[in-house]
């Protein structure tokens, strides 16, 4: 048996908005976080997930990620719900609100995405 870790399967989504709604559907409304970095000179978001049954039944690692043209500017992410009024949408915030139409995300800087990740 090898000691390096199996690579997860890379899962690229279209845009940052799809990797904050999949993280909030994946936390039950709740906050989920962010990794953050920068990857071939670019900045990403990721997030590690299982797919359970693969791999002699221990699960598939997959890296789901979006990649966008700036570093964010906030250590936060705050994702407002759509209403009656107002479309769906996020920002950068420094500090977090009693709102409650909105879910914040922390994002967590890593120096260095290890090469199993993505």
């Amino acid at each position: 048996m090898t000691d390096q870790p199996r690579k997860a399967q890379p899962f690229e989504l279209d845009t940052l908005m799809d990797l904050i709604r999949l993280v909030i559907s994946n936390s039950g409304n709740r906050s989920g976080y962010l990794y953050y970095g920068q990857h071939n000179d670019q900045p990403l978001f990721a997030v590690s997930h299982l797919v359970p049954s693969w791999y002699e039944m221990r699960g598939l690692p997959v890296t789901l990620f979006a990649r966008t043209d700036t570093p964010p500017d906030e250590n936060i992410i705050a994702y407002k719900f759509a209403t009656e009024t107002e479309e769906e949408n996020w920002s950068y915030v420094k500090h977090v609100t009693t709102d409650p139409n909105t879910i914040y995300i922390p994002l967590i800087k890593v120096k260095e995405f290890p090469t199993f990740f993505i």
